[in-house]
């Protein structure tokens, strides 16, 4: 850029001063323009990237929280799983061991050094039920009535004193035949043998050691507590805590509420903040064999362990995007002050050390005083005046002239007197680019406006505006008082103007005029109803030339009370979706609405006219081809001629209603079939997960509701009676061809009670699921 500087006392140009240039840009580097843009980039771009790493650490965070806590869930699931089997043994092996006849017999007889066969087949079944338990696992059998215990390979005889305090410890006040206690190294299976029976003969305990169950669980090694809980909320085992670690133990109260959140959900987490505020998340199961809960802890510092060396690459790389942005500020601070310091060496400019000058004041002062010589501003002028024109124009259409700013600027532009004048505002808009494919339509608006400004006279119009993307505007000036003979000369124009774009830009136009009128201030409300009057080229077909006083009554119909808006809704949806049997039934009764919503012909004829214009607009708006701007013209022919509405309506809903509705079907028919495939497809891959139709939904990206007519349509069955089909179709293929047992199968079809599998597989197919199997499995 050159830079003009014009005083009483000198004239400058300056375009490449080299030694003064290079003195500059040394002194720029420490002038306060860039200083600053370098101070201001440097800081909003490094406080972004604090805060966008800031925002990814949090994510790194909570996502690396999230997949240990998942991880504890299922570690703690398996160790539940794994201990449970242990249980179930320990547990089982007495009540079988109680039905026996060798059992009652032996509890009800006096056993001494002398019955060492009754002994050795005691101390045998006892030695029996080890093999089957973890390692170190004690097993010991009470005599109630004859008063003597075997524990551990030993026969002790016990005294009347003893075996009731044996008996007031483990058997009175107890409801339960089988439960579980705690013991100072051990937790110990209490047996109330016979198990069915109400009269109590003898006590089988197991008590297995600690060291076994941490051998069984693997938590040995583990930094983290580990509990396990009985159905009575009493702590049976606990791992990896310290006598006086409050915050690493187990409350009564915090037992309770996890007890509490087990009822709703079998599994979860607890989030929870210790006394010495490290937060942790306790991480919780409950087994649904005997309502034990198992339980251990997610630390803060586990999380920490896991992101170490996520914090480290974080801060490796805002220190290398920071480093990149100081070099980036100064580099670009650099570039943006170059033309001020251009500038700067233009002026003369010049400081000291001890008294320096800011660039923004030195720089302002001097536009000033150039802006204040006159043969700059005129020149400026005359460059910008075509733009001022056109803004002044676009100004008045939006209403934002002043009455005394409309007169200056009037006489400013040399327009016409306003005095004793009619204007009307012509509008332009493109029909038809021919065969050529449009990129860019400003273009082609740019090249009517200025054909438009060399076809009518400069003392007939104001300058001609493009107005949008769509319409080019110009406001023509009259001097006669005779709207026939202005219409006359408005009709040569736009002949004129069509002939010429057809025949240099191979374009088509259609040409609106609004109504005459004689306030300039009004421009707004008058475009307006040019806008209005445009609109109607859709009926009358491409280069049509419409005035406003001629569609005026079709402009009115809005205010005739009878239209059927809501119908016409209805209508337009239902033939969107290409639903024939709907639009059979509401079309016939728009047309019976519109028909008998006034006396007077002329509305009924007006409101028919509308109902046409927004048939075509639907059809410009989905891009159908039934319903051309030609089949409009034929429409718009065809309801100012018709006599009898019965011929109106037969070819409203034949040739043009219904055709309509088959081409949007053949559009979506092929669109709801490939999502009802996709969901169908989902339900295949993912029948054993939580599937329903407001997460395929979220994933597909399409709201349920609409999901579920669509595929109702496509199916014929609803989304949750084809998922409940398909998965009692995989049930009796599991009962069929596997040996899985029914519960699991119930588990794996997402059915959280079994019971509620059975019922809903016996209403299917009259049957149990076990009857089924046992029907279906070879003998």
């Amino acid at each position: 850029m050159v830079f003009y500087i014009v005083n009483e006392r000198r004239f400058i140009m300056s375009k490449n001063p080299s030694k003064l240039s290079k003195k500059s840009n040394l002194l720029g580097r420490h002038g306060s323009s860039f200083t600053q843009i370098f101070i201001i980039l440097a800081v909003i771009c490094t406080t972004l990237v604090i805060i966008f790493i800031s925002a990814l650490y949090v994510s790194t965070r909570d996502s690396v929280k999230s997949n240990i806590e998942d991880s504890k869930i299922m570690t703690t699931n398996q160790i539940k799983n794994t201990f449970e089997r242990e249980i179930q043994t320990i547990e089982k092996l007495f009540n079988a061991y109680s039905t026996t006849n060798d059992f009652h017999e032996m509890v009800q007889e006096p056993l001494g050094i002398q019955d060492f066969q009754k002994y050795r087949m005691i101390t045998s079944q006892l030695n029996y039920f080890a093999t089957f338990s973890l390692p170190s696992t004690v097993y010991s059998v009470v005599s109630l009535d004859q008063n003597w215990l075997i524990r551990d390979g030993r026969l002790t005889q016990m005294t009347e004193e003893e075996i009731e305090n044996i008996e007031e410890r483990y058997v009175e006040g107890r409801k339960e035949n089988l439960y579980w206690i705690q013991g100072e190294n051990h937790i110990r299976s209490i047996s109330l043998l016979p198990v069915f029976s109400n009269t109590k003969l003898a006590i089988g305990m197991a008590e297995i050691p600690n060291s076994s169950i941490q051998s069984l669980l693997d938590v040995s090694n583990e930094s983290t507590p580990f509990f396990i809980v009985n159905r009575n909320d009493e702590l049976l085992f606990s791992a990896n805590i310290e006598e006086n670690d409050e915050d690493r133990n187990l409350s009564i109260e915090l037992i309770h509420e996890i007890r509490t959140l087990a009822e709703e959900k079998s599994a979860g987490i607890i989030e929870l903040s210790s006394s010495k505020n490290n937060s942790s998340t306790l991480i919780y199961t409950k087994s649904d064999y005997n309502n034990w809960l198992y339980v251990t802890y997610l630390n803060t510092s586990e999380i920490d362990e896991a992101l170490k060396f996520a914090r480290y690459g974080l801060v490796i790389l805002a220190l290398i995007i920071i480093s990149a942005i100081i070099v980036g500020a100064y580099i670009i601070a650099g570039r943006i002050t170059r033309p001020i310091e251009k500038l700067k060496t233009s002026l003369n400019f010049t400081t000291t050390e001890d008294k320096k000058v800011n660039d923004w004041d030195f720089i302002t002062g001097q536009v000033d005083a150039i802006v204040s010589e006159k043969k700059t501003l005129e020149g400026l002028y005359e460059r910008e005046q075509p733009e001022l024109e056109k803004q002044f124009m676009r100004n008045l259409y939006r209403n934002r002239v002043t009455k005394s700013e409309l007169s200056t600027k009037m006489d400013l532009y040399n327009y016409p007197d306003q005095k004793n004048k009619h204007y009307s505002i012509m509008l332009i808009q493109i029909d038809d680019y021919g065969s050529r494919e449009v990129n860019n339509q400003d273009v082609f608006l740019v090249g009517i406006n200025q054909i438009v400004n060399e076809l009518i006279p400069i003392e007939n119009r104001l300058t001609p505006v493009v107005l949008n993307d769509k319409i080019q505007v110009t406001l023509l000036a009259f001097d006669k008082d005779n709207p026939e003979e202005n219409k006359k000369e408005c009709t040569e124009y736009a002949n004129l103007i069509i002939d010429t774009l057809r025949t240099y830009m191979r374009i088509s136009v259609s040409i609106a005029f609004s109504p005459f009128y004689t306030d300039l201030l009004s421009s707004k409300e008058n475009l307006d109803k040019g806008k209005q009057t445009l609109a109607y080229h859709l009926l009358l077909g491409n280069q049509a030339i419409i005035f406003h006083d001629e569609v005026e009554k079709m402009i009115a119909v809005p205010e005739i009370s009878g239209y059927p808006e809501d119908l016409e809704a209805q209508l337009f949806q239902s033939i969107r979706l290409g639903e024939r049997e709907q639009v059979r039934e509401i079309a016939p009764a728009i047309l019976k609405e519109i028909l008998t919503s006034s006396n007077n012909p002329i509305n009924v004829q007006v409101a028919l006219l509308r109902f046409a214009l927004n048939l075509v607009q639907l059809s410009q708006t989905v891009n159908a081809s039934v319903l051309n701007q030609e089949k409009g013209v034929e429409l718009y022919e065809l309801i100012l001629q018709v006599n009898h509405p019965s011929e109106l309506e037969a070819t409203l809903l034949n040739d043009i209603i219904l055709p309509f509705v088959q081409e949007m079907n053949e559009k979506t028919s092929e669109q709801f079939q490939g999502l009802s495939e996709q969901i169908i497809k989902i339900i295949e891959n993912e029948y054993t997960e939580d599937i329903s139709l407001e997460s395929i939904g979220d994933r597909i990206h399409y709201n349920p509701n609409y999901l579920s007519n669509i595929f109702k349509k496509e199916t014929g069955i609803t989304f949750s009676d084809y998922l409940t089909g398909y998965r009692f179709d995989i049930a009796k293929q599991w009962l069929r061809e596997t040996n899985v047992t029914i519960k699991e199968i119930s588990q794996r079809l997402q059915y959280r009670n079994p019971q509620n599998f059975i019922r809903s597989f016996k209403k299917k197919e009259n049957m149990t699921p076990g009857e089924y199997r046992k029907m279906h499995t070879p003998e």
